[in-house]
Protein backbone atom coordinates (compact mmCIF):
# COMPACT_ATOMS: atom_id res chain seq x y z
CA UNK A 1 0.00 0.00 0.00
CA UNK A 2 1.46 3.28 -1.17
CA UNK A 3 0.00 5.38 1.15
CA UNK A 4 -0.29 3.10 4.14
CA UNK A 5 -0.13 6.12 7.16
CA UNK A 6 -3.50 8.06 6.15
CA UNK A 7 -5.76 5.08 6.93
CA UNK A 8 -3.99 4.04 10.33
CA UNK A 9 -6.95 4.08 12.62
CA UNK A 10 -5.74 5.57 16.35
CA UNK A 11 -7.32 5.09 19.40
CA UNK A 12 -9.17 7.85 21.11
CA UNK A 13 -7.21 10.90 23.09
CA UNK A 14 -9.25 9.99 25.87
CA UNK A 15 -7.25 6.70 26.15
CA UNK A 16 -4.50 8.46 27.71
CA UNK A 17 -6.03 10.31 30.25
CA UNK A 18 -7.45 6.36 31.07
CA UNK A 19 -3.90 5.36 30.69
CA UNK A 20 -2.55 8.38 33.37
CA UNK A 21 -5.64 7.30 35.64
CA UNK A 22 -4.17 3.48 36.09
CA UNK A 23 -0.66 4.98 36.09
CA UNK A 24 -1.30 7.35 39.14
CA UNK A 25 -1.46 4.26 41.40
CA UNK A 26 1.67 3.10 40.21
CA UNK A 27 3.50 6.23 41.04
CA UNK A 28 1.51 6.78 44.47
CA UNK A 29 3.18 3.39 45.25
CA UNK A 30 6.73 4.45 43.87
CA UNK A 31 6.52 7.52 45.96
CA UNK A 32 5.67 5.39 49.50
CA UNK A 33 8.49 3.16 48.40
CA UNK A 34 11.10 6.63 47.78
CA UNK A 35 10.00 7.85 50.62
CA UNK A 36 10.34 4.78 52.99
CA UNK A 37 13.77 3.96 51.55
CA UNK A 38 15.18 8.17 51.91
CA UNK A 39 14.65 7.18 56.06
CA UNK A 40 16.67 4.34 56.45
CA UNK A 41 20.47 4.58 56.89
CA UNK A 42 21.18 2.62 53.93
CA UNK A 43 19.09 5.19 51.68
CA UNK A 44 21.45 6.22 48.36
CA UNK A 45 19.50 9.66 48.45
CA UNK A 46 18.73 12.10 51.08
CA UNK A 47 14.86 12.82 51.36
CA UNK A 48 15.09 16.53 50.27
CA UNK A 49 15.86 14.57 46.51
CA UNK A 50 12.64 12.24 46.94
CA UNK A 51 10.16 14.91 45.09
CA UNK A 52 12.93 15.50 42.32
CA UNK A 53 12.98 12.23 41.63
CA UNK A 54 8.92 11.50 41.97
CA UNK A 55 8.66 14.41 39.46
CA UNK A 56 10.96 12.92 37.12
CA UNK A 57 9.04 9.82 37.03
CA UNK A 58 5.73 11.04 36.65
CA UNK A 59 7.38 13.39 33.59
CA UNK A 60 8.69 9.74 32.10
CA UNK A 61 5.43 8.19 32.18
CA UNK A 62 3.41 11.21 30.76
CA UNK A 63 6.07 11.66 27.82
CA UNK A 64 5.74 7.50 27.65
CA UNK A 65 1.84 7.35 27.54
CA UNK A 66 1.84 10.19 24.65
CA UNK A 67 4.23 8.55 22.19
CA UNK A 68 2.96 5.42 22.89
CA UNK A 69 -0.61 6.89 21.84
CA UNK A 70 1.02 8.79 18.88
CA UNK A 71 2.77 5.82 17.93
CA UNK A 72 -0.42 2.81 17.53
CA UNK A 73 -2.11 2.80 14.90
CA UNK A 74 -3.76 -0.48 12.97
CA UNK A 75 -5.31 -0.94 9.83
CA UNK A 76 -7.00 -4.56 8.19
CA UNK A 77 -6.94 -4.56 4.43
CA UNK A 78 -7.26 -7.92 2.19
CA UNK A 79 -4.08 -9.50 3.11
CA UNK A 80 -4.37 -9.15 7.30
CA UNK A 81 -3.72 -7.19 10.47
CA UNK A 82 -1.07 -4.05 10.09
CA UNK A 83 -0.66 -2.36 13.14
CA UNK A 84 2.27 0.22 14.57
CA UNK A 85 3.55 0.50 18.33
CA UNK A 86 6.06 1.67 20.40
CA UNK A 87 6.94 4.02 22.80
CA UNK A 88 10.77 5.05 22.31
CA UNK A 89 11.54 2.66 19.84
CA UNK A 90 8.79 1.90 16.90
CA UNK A 91 7.83 -1.38 15.53
CA UNK A 92 5.76 -2.52 12.88
CA UNK A 93 3.65 -6.05 12.44
CA UNK A 94 2.15 -7.76 9.82
CA UNK A 95 -0.72 -9.91 11.31
CA UNK A 96 -1.94 -12.39 8.06
CA UNK A 97 -5.96 -13.32 8.49
CA UNK A 98 -5.10 -16.97 8.78
CA UNK A 99 -2.62 -16.48 12.43
CA UNK A 100 -6.17 -14.98 14.19
CA UNK A 101 -8.03 -17.49 14.94
CA UNK A 102 -10.68 -15.91 17.64
CA UNK A 103 -12.04 -12.81 19.10
CA UNK A 104 -12.22 -12.47 22.63
CA UNK A 105 -14.23 -9.07 24.05
CA UNK A 106 -14.05 -7.18 27.02
CA UNK A 107 -16.43 -4.14 28.36
CA UNK A 108 -15.26 -2.47 31.89
CA UNK A 109 -17.45 -0.47 33.12
CA UNK A 110 -15.84 3.04 32.49
CA UNK A 111 -15.86 1.83 28.78
CA UNK A 112 -19.22 0.96 29.08
CA UNK A 113 -20.60 4.53 29.90
CA UNK A 114 -19.16 5.89 26.66
CA UNK A 115 -20.69 3.14 24.65
CA UNK A 116 -16.75 1.23 24.25
CA UNK A 117 -15.24 -2.07 24.11
CA UNK A 118 -12.07 -3.91 24.23
CA UNK A 119 -11.44 -6.40 21.60
CA UNK A 120 -8.68 -9.57 22.04
CA UNK A 121 -7.76 -11.05 18.81
CA UNK A 122 -5.73 -14.97 19.70
CA UNK A 123 -3.32 -15.33 17.63
CA UNK A 124 -3.10 -18.77 18.53
CA UNK A 125 0.54 -18.57 20.46
CA UNK A 126 2.33 -19.50 23.36
CA UNK A 127 4.54 -16.36 23.75
CA UNK A 128 3.82 -12.75 24.94
CA UNK A 129 2.79 -11.98 21.68
CA UNK A 130 -0.11 -14.62 21.84
CA UNK A 131 -2.95 -11.44 21.30
CA UNK A 132 -3.72 -8.55 20.12
CA UNK A 133 -5.03 -5.62 21.70
CA UNK A 134 -7.28 -2.90 20.44
CA UNK A 135 -8.56 -0.94 23.22
CA UNK A 136 -11.52 1.80 23.44
CA UNK A 137 -13.54 0.36 20.44
CA UNK A 138 -16.80 2.00 19.21
CA UNK A 139 -19.41 -0.43 18.62
CA UNK A 140 -19.25 0.63 14.82
CA UNK A 141 -15.25 -0.33 14.82
CA UNK A 142 -16.06 -3.79 16.98
CA UNK A 143 -18.56 -4.59 14.33
CA UNK A 144 -16.26 -3.85 11.29
CA UNK A 145 -13.32 -5.70 12.61
CA UNK A 146 -15.86 -9.06 13.03
CA UNK A 147 -17.07 -8.82 10.11
CA UNK A 148 -13.59 -8.27 8.34
CA UNK A 149 -12.25 -11.49 10.22
CA UNK A 150 -15.98 -13.43 8.78
CA UNK A 151 -14.98 -12.07 5.11
CA UNK A 152 -11.77 -13.48 4.73
CA UNK A 153 -12.35 -16.76 6.78
CA UNK A 154 -10.35 -16.10 10.00
CA UNK A 155 -13.28 -17.17 12.25
CA UNK A 156 -16.56 -18.89 10.90
CA UNK A 157 -19.28 -16.89 11.56
CA UNK A 158 -21.04 -18.23 14.33
CA UNK A 159 -17.88 -17.87 15.94
CA UNK A 160 -18.39 -14.69 17.15
CA UNK A 161 -19.35 -13.45 20.74
CA UNK A 162 -22.95 -12.36 20.94
CA UNK A 163 -25.34 -10.22 23.12
CA UNK A 164 -27.50 -11.65 25.60
CA UNK A 165 -30.51 -10.27 23.80
CA UNK A 166 -29.62 -11.89 20.69
CA UNK A 167 -28.82 -15.27 21.85
CA UNK A 168 -32.48 -16.45 20.42
CA UNK A 169 -31.89 -15.50 17.17
CA UNK A 170 -28.65 -16.59 16.39
CA UNK A 171 -29.22 -20.13 18.65
CA UNK A 172 -32.45 -20.28 15.40
CA UNK A 173 -29.80 -19.14 12.82
CA UNK A 174 -27.32 -21.60 14.02
CA UNK A 175 -28.96 -24.53 16.09
CA UNK A 176 -25.33 -26.08 16.48
CA UNK A 177 -24.51 -23.28 18.87
CA UNK A 178 -26.59 -23.64 22.19
CA UNK A 179 -26.88 -22.35 25.28
CA UNK A 180 -25.80 -25.19 28.30
CA UNK A 181 -25.82 -23.67 31.60
CA UNK A 182 -27.03 -20.24 32.90
CA UNK A 183 -25.75 -19.25 36.71
CA UNK A 184 -28.86 -19.47 38.78
CA UNK A 185 -29.79 -16.88 41.85
CA UNK A 186 -29.58 -19.72 44.16
CA UNK A 187 -26.11 -20.88 43.10
CA UNK A 188 -24.33 -17.33 43.47
CA UNK A 189 -25.63 -17.29 46.96
CA UNK A 190 -24.56 -20.56 48.26
CA UNK A 191 -21.38 -20.03 46.08
CA UNK A 192 -20.61 -16.68 47.77
CA UNK A 193 -21.38 -17.74 51.34
CA UNK A 194 -19.17 -20.81 51.31
CA UNK A 195 -15.96 -18.70 49.81
CA UNK A 196 -13.76 -16.26 51.22
CA UNK A 197 -15.43 -13.09 50.68
CA UNK A 198 -17.75 -13.27 53.88
CA UNK A 199 -13.77 -13.46 55.19
CA UNK A 200 -12.98 -10.39 52.87
CA UNK A 201 -15.43 -8.50 54.41
CA UNK A 202 -13.76 -7.82 57.67
CA UNK A 203 -10.66 -7.16 56.04
CA UNK A 204 -12.49 -4.59 53.91
CA UNK A 205 -13.91 -2.62 57.35
CA UNK A 206 -10.01 -2.90 58.73
CA UNK A 207 -8.60 -1.44 55.82
CA UNK A 208 -11.65 1.75 55.60
CA UNK A 209 -11.02 2.07 59.13
CA UNK A 210 -7.22 2.92 58.54
CA UNK A 211 -7.24 4.64 55.80
CA UNK A 212 -10.14 7.18 57.60
CA UNK A 213 -8.38 7.25 60.71
CA UNK A 214 -5.23 8.78 58.51
CA UNK A 215 -7.45 11.94 58.25
CA UNK A 216 -10.00 11.85 60.77
CA UNK A 217 -9.74 11.11 64.43
CA UNK A 218 -12.63 7.98 64.48
CA UNK A 219 -10.46 5.74 67.17
CA UNK A 220 -13.01 7.54 69.86
CA UNK A 221 -16.34 6.89 67.90
CA UNK A 222 -15.33 3.51 67.29
CA UNK A 223 -14.67 2.31 70.87
CA UNK A 224 -17.81 4.32 71.59
CA UNK A 225 -20.13 1.89 69.16
CA UNK A 226 -17.81 -1.23 70.17
CA UNK A 227 -18.40 -0.50 73.95
CA UNK A 228 -22.41 -0.08 73.15
CA UNK A 229 -22.53 -3.13 71.56
CA UNK A 230 -20.99 -4.87 74.50
CA UNK A 231 -23.27 -3.49 76.96
CA UNK A 232 -25.52 -6.32 76.93
CA UNK A 233 -25.97 -9.66 75.62
CA UNK A 234 -28.59 -8.98 73.54
CA UNK A 235 -26.63 -6.03 71.49
CA UNK A 236 -23.98 -8.28 71.52
CA UNK A 237 -26.31 -10.88 69.56
CA UNK A 238 -27.72 -8.21 67.31
CA UNK A 239 -23.97 -6.89 66.56
CA UNK A 240 -22.89 -10.55 65.53
CA UNK A 241 -25.97 -10.81 63.00
CA UNK A 242 -25.67 -7.34 62.01
CA UNK A 243 -22.07 -8.02 61.04
CA UNK A 244 -23.30 -11.48 59.43
CA UNK A 245 -25.83 -10.21 57.14
CA UNK A 246 -23.64 -7.68 56.01
CA UNK A 247 -20.88 -9.63 54.88
CA UNK A 248 -23.61 -12.08 53.39
CA UNK A 249 -24.53 -9.66 51.69
CA UNK A 250 -21.27 -7.82 50.68
CA UNK A 251 -20.50 -11.46 49.38
CA UNK A 252 -23.22 -11.99 47.15
CA UNK A 253 -22.59 -8.78 45.74
CA UNK A 254 -19.27 -9.34 44.66
CA UNK A 255 -19.87 -12.44 43.06
CA UNK A 256 -23.11 -11.27 41.03
CA UNK A 257 -21.45 -8.58 40.00
CA UNK A 258 -18.12 -10.82 38.87
CA UNK A 259 -20.70 -13.88 37.85
CA UNK A 260 -24.26 -12.70 37.09
CA UNK A 261 -24.96 -13.56 33.69
CA UNK A 262 -22.64 -16.24 33.83
CA UNK A 263 -23.43 -18.18 30.50
CA UNK A 264 -21.78 -21.32 28.68
CA UNK A 265 -22.64 -22.03 24.95
CA UNK A 266 -21.11 -24.51 22.99
CA UNK A 267 -20.89 -25.97 18.99
CA UNK A 268 -19.00 -28.23 17.24
CA UNK A 269 -15.56 -26.56 17.23
CA UNK A 270 -15.59 -24.05 20.46
CA UNK A 271 -17.10 -22.90 23.78
CA UNK A 272 -18.38 -19.47 24.35
CA UNK A 273 -18.81 -17.94 27.82
CA UNK A 274 -20.34 -14.57 29.10
CA UNK A 275 -19.95 -12.97 32.22
CA UNK A 276 -20.05 -10.16 34.16
CA UNK A 277 -22.33 -7.18 35.49
CA UNK A 278 -20.45 -4.18 35.66
CA UNK A 279 -16.98 -5.51 33.92
CA UNK A 280 -19.07 -8.08 30.60
CA UNK A 281 -16.49 -10.31 29.57
CA UNK A 282 -17.13 -12.22 26.07
CA UNK A 283 -15.03 -14.92 24.34
CA UNK A 284 -14.36 -18.16 22.84
CA UNK A 285 -12.20 -20.88 23.29
CA UNK A 286 -11.54 -23.42 20.60
CA UNK A 287 -11.94 -26.93 21.69
CA UNK A 288 -9.15 -28.37 20.09
CA UNK A 289 -6.55 -25.95 22.66
CA UNK A 290 -8.20 -27.29 25.62
CA UNK A 291 -5.55 -29.35 27.34
CA UNK A 292 -6.72 -30.61 30.80
CA UNK A 293 -9.99 -30.05 32.64
CA UNK A 294 -9.87 -29.43 36.33
CA UNK A 295 -12.28 -29.90 39.40
CA UNK A 296 -11.82 -28.68 42.65
CA UNK A 297 -14.06 -29.47 45.67
CA UNK A 298 -13.25 -27.30 48.47
CA UNK A 299 -13.99 -28.31 52.17
CA UNK A 300 -17.36 -25.96 52.17
CA UNK A 301 -18.01 -26.85 48.73
CA UNK A 302 -18.44 -30.13 49.96
CA UNK A 303 -21.59 -29.52 51.94
CA UNK A 304 -23.39 -27.96 49.65
CA UNK A 305 -22.66 -30.09 46.83
CA UNK A 306 -20.83 -27.78 44.71
CA UNK A 307 -17.77 -27.97 42.81
CA UNK A 308 -15.65 -25.30 40.22
CA UNK A 309 -14.44 -26.53 37.05
CA UNK A 310 -11.17 -24.48 35.35
CA UNK A 311 -9.78 -25.33 31.76
CA UNK A 312 -6.32 -25.65 30.70
CA UNK A 313 -5.68 -24.32 27.18
CA UNK A 314 -2.91 -23.10 24.73
CA UNK A 315 -5.85 -19.53 24.28
CA UNK A 316 -5.01 -18.41 27.75
CA UNK A 317 -3.71 -14.86 27.81
CA UNK A 318 -1.54 -13.29 30.50
CA UNK A 319 -2.43 -9.44 29.71
CA UNK A 320 -3.48 -8.09 32.76
CA UNK A 321 -5.76 -5.83 31.35
CA UNK A 322 -8.03 -7.96 29.32
CA UNK A 323 -7.57 -11.91 30.54
CA UNK A 324 -9.52 -15.01 29.28
CA UNK A 325 -11.13 -16.59 32.02
CA UNK A 326 -9.89 -20.03 32.70
CA UNK A 327 -13.47 -21.12 34.39
CA UNK A 328 -15.72 -23.11 32.86
CA UNK A 329 -18.12 -23.00 35.74
CA UNK A 330 -17.52 -21.22 38.98
CA UNK A 331 -20.68 -22.82 41.09
CA UNK A 332 -22.09 -26.02 39.91
CA UNK A 333 -23.74 -29.57 41.17
CA UNK A 334 -21.23 -31.49 41.02
CA UNK A 335 -23.79 -33.80 38.89
CA UNK A 336 -24.32 -31.28 36.74
CA UNK A 337 -21.43 -30.83 35.82
CA UNK A 338 -20.10 -34.32 35.22
CA UNK A 339 -23.08 -34.39 32.42
CA UNK A 340 -22.01 -31.27 30.78
CA UNK A 341 -18.36 -31.97 30.36
CA UNK A 342 -19.04 -35.24 29.30
CA UNK A 343 -21.33 -33.70 26.28
CA UNK A 344 -19.62 -30.59 25.27
CA UNK A 345 -15.95 -32.47 25.81
CA UNK A 346 -16.13 -36.12 25.71
CA UNK A 347 -12.70 -36.33 25.64
CA UNK A 348 -12.33 -34.67 29.14
CA UNK A 349 -15.09 -37.13 31.20
CA UNK A 350 -14.96 -37.78 34.25
CA UNK A 351 -14.22 -41.38 34.86
CA UNK A 352 -16.12 -42.92 37.86
CA UNK A 353 -13.76 -45.70 38.76
CA UNK A 354 -10.26 -44.36 40.72
CA UNK A 355 -7.40 -46.44 41.84
CA UNK A 356 -6.40 -45.39 44.89
CA UNK A 357 -2.82 -45.21 45.86
CA UNK A 358 -1.17 -47.34 48.67
CA UNK A 359 -1.95 -46.33 52.01
CA UNK A 360 1.80 -46.97 53.17
CA UNK A 361 2.44 -43.48 50.63
CA UNK A 362 1.56 -41.99 54.22
CA UNK A 363 4.87 -42.43 55.24
CA UNK A 364 7.02 -40.99 52.75
CA UNK A 365 4.22 -37.51 52.93
CA UNK A 366 4.82 -37.60 56.50
CA UNK A 367 8.70 -37.85 56.68
CA UNK A 368 8.60 -35.67 53.51
CA UNK A 369 6.69 -32.31 55.18
CA UNK A 370 7.48 -33.29 58.53
CA UNK A 371 10.60 -30.26 58.61
CA UNK A 372 7.64 -28.27 58.50
CA UNK A 373 5.84 -29.00 61.48
CA UNK A 374 9.16 -29.26 63.11
CA UNK A 375 10.28 -25.65 62.11
CA UNK A 376 6.74 -24.77 63.71
CA UNK A 377 6.81 -26.07 66.55
CA UNK A 378 10.27 -24.83 67.72
CA UNK A 379 9.84 -21.54 66.42
CA UNK A 380 6.57 -20.90 68.56
CA UNK A 381 8.35 -22.30 71.20
CA UNK A 382 11.44 -19.82 71.19
CA UNK A 383 9.92 -16.85 70.16
CA UNK A 384 5.93 -16.97 70.79
CA UNK A 385 5.48 -19.80 73.40
CA UNK A 386 2.38 -17.72 74.48
CA UNK A 387 0.52 -18.68 70.93
CA UNK A 388 1.21 -22.16 71.08
CA UNK A 389 -2.24 -23.03 69.53
CA UNK A 390 -0.71 -21.41 66.31
CA UNK A 391 1.59 -24.49 66.36
CA UNK A 392 -0.87 -26.68 67.25
CA UNK A 393 -3.06 -25.89 64.07
CA UNK A 394 -0.51 -25.95 61.58
CA UNK A 395 0.81 -29.50 62.93
CA UNK A 396 -2.34 -30.41 62.82
CA UNK A 397 -3.46 -29.06 59.37
CA UNK A 398 0.12 -30.36 57.69
CA UNK A 399 -0.54 -33.90 58.88
CA UNK A 400 -4.67 -34.25 58.22
CA UNK A 401 -3.70 -32.94 54.81
CA UNK A 402 -0.95 -35.31 54.32
CA UNK A 403 -3.04 -38.73 55.56
CA UNK A 404 -5.98 -37.79 53.72
CA UNK A 405 -3.93 -37.47 50.63
CA UNK A 406 -2.42 -40.68 51.25
CA UNK A 407 -5.88 -42.41 51.62
CA UNK A 408 -7.84 -40.89 48.63
CA UNK A 409 -5.77 -39.61 46.13
CA UNK A 410 -5.77 -41.71 43.59
CA UNK A 411 -5.32 -42.40 39.73
CA UNK A 412 -7.26 -43.70 36.68
CA UNK A 413 -5.39 -44.80 32.96
CA UNK A 414 -8.73 -45.66 30.67
CA UNK A 415 -7.56 -45.63 26.85
CA UNK A 416 -5.63 -42.18 26.11
CA UNK A 417 -7.42 -40.53 29.10
CA UNK A 418 -5.42 -39.78 32.42
CA UNK A 419 -7.42 -38.95 35.41
CA UNK A 420 -5.40 -37.87 39.03
CA UNK A 421 -7.38 -37.49 42.15
CA UNK A 422 -5.64 -35.16 44.58
CA UNK A 423 -6.80 -34.61 48.02
CA UNK A 424 -6.04 -32.93 50.86
CA UNK A 425 -8.34 -30.84 53.08
CA UNK A 426 -9.79 -30.16 49.84
CA UNK A 427 -9.57 -32.21 46.77
CA UNK A 428 -9.08 -31.82 42.62
CA UNK A 429 -9.26 -33.83 40.03
CA UNK A 430 -7.32 -33.24 36.82
CA UNK A 431 -9.04 -34.85 33.57
CA UNK A 432 -6.38 -34.81 30.45
CA UNK A 433 -5.35 -37.77 27.88
CA UNK A 434 -1.25 -38.68 27.09
CA UNK A 435 -2.30 -36.61 23.31
CA UNK A 436 -2.06 -33.72 25.12
CA UNK A 437 0.78 -33.54 27.32
CA UNK A 438 4.33 -31.92 26.05
CA UNK A 439 6.71 -33.35 28.38
CA UNK A 440 6.65 -36.41 31.45
CA UNK A 441 8.93 -36.25 34.09
CA UNK A 442 9.63 -39.26 37.05
CA UNK A 443 11.37 -38.99 40.10
CA UNK A 444 12.03 -41.74 42.87
CA UNK A 445 13.37 -40.57 46.22
CA UNK A 446 15.42 -43.12 48.41
CA UNK A 447 12.42 -43.20 50.63
CA UNK A 448 10.30 -44.04 47.73
CA UNK A 449 12.32 -46.53 46.57
CA UNK A 450 12.12 -48.29 50.26
CA UNK A 451 8.43 -48.87 49.82
CA UNK A 452 8.47 -48.91 45.65
CA UNK A 453 6.83 -46.02 45.04
CA UNK A 454 7.70 -42.94 42.55
CA UNK A 455 6.37 -39.56 41.37
CA UNK A 456 5.95 -38.22 38.27
CA UNK A 457 5.04 -34.92 36.81
CA UNK A 458 2.47 -33.95 33.86
CA UNK A 459 3.54 -30.81 31.68
CA UNK A 460 0.28 -29.36 29.47
CA UNK A 461 0.76 -26.35 26.94
CA UNK A 462 -0.58 -23.61 27.89
CA UNK A 463 0.37 -20.09 28.67
CA UNK A 464 2.48 -20.19 30.96
CA UNK A 465 2.72 -24.02 30.67
CA UNK A 466 1.24 -26.05 33.57
CA UNK A 467 2.90 -28.79 35.57
CA UNK A 468 0.65 -31.27 37.45
CA UNK A 469 2.56 -33.46 40.33
CA UNK A 470 1.14 -36.52 41.40
CA UNK A 471 3.13 -37.86 43.89
CA UNK A 472 4.05 -41.77 46.00
CA UNK A 473 2.19 -43.74 43.13
CA UNK A 474 3.22 -47.27 42.38
CA UNK A 475 7.02 -47.70 40.72
CA UNK A 476 4.69 -50.22 38.22
CA UNK A 477 2.37 -47.32 37.56
CA UNK A 478 5.02 -44.60 36.78
CA UNK A 479 6.50 -47.31 34.27
CA UNK A 480 2.98 -48.14 32.34
CA UNK A 481 2.35 -44.66 32.02
CA UNK A 482 5.97 -43.72 31.15
CA UNK A 483 5.67 -46.85 28.71
CA UNK A 484 2.50 -46.00 26.82
CA UNK A 485 3.31 -42.12 26.31
CA UNK A 486 6.72 -43.40 24.65
CA UNK A 487 5.09 -45.82 22.82
CA UNK A 488 2.46 -42.52 21.38
CA UNK A 489 5.67 -40.19 20.94
CA UNK A 490 7.31 -43.13 18.42
CA UNK A 491 3.61 -43.50 16.51
CA UNK A 492 3.74 -40.23 15.95
CA UNK A 493 7.42 -39.75 15.46
CA UNK A 494 8.79 -37.51 17.80
CA UNK A 495 11.28 -40.38 18.99
CA UNK A 496 12.65 -42.93 17.37
CA UNK A 497 12.16 -46.82 18.38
Amino acid sequence: MNNAETVYKRLPPLWMGLKALRSLKEIIFFSIFLSVVSTTRFSPFPFDYVKWIIAAYGIYKVISIVLEWKHFGYFFDNEGLHIKSGRFIKMNRHIPYQRIQGINQYTPFFHRLLGLTILLLDLGTNDKKSSVKLDMLTKNSSEEIKDSLIKHGSIPKGNVNIEEKEQEVITKENPLRKTIYRISNKEIVIGSVTSLKLILFFTLLYSVYGNVERFFSVELNVERVVSYFTSSWWLISLGVVTLIVLSTAYGVLKTYLRYGGFSVASDQHRIYISKGRVNKTDFSIPKNKIQAVSIKYSLLYKLTGLVKVRIISTNDSDNQEVQTSNVLFPFINEKKARSLIGGMLPEFRVHDSITTVPKKSIIPKLMRTCYLWLAAIAAVYLYLPTFWYIAFVLVSYTLISQIRSGLFSGYSFEGDSIQLKKCRLSSSVIITSRSRLEELRFSQTLMQRMFGLSSFAMVSRSNPAKTTRMWDVPFKVSMELYTMFKEDAVRKGKLSA
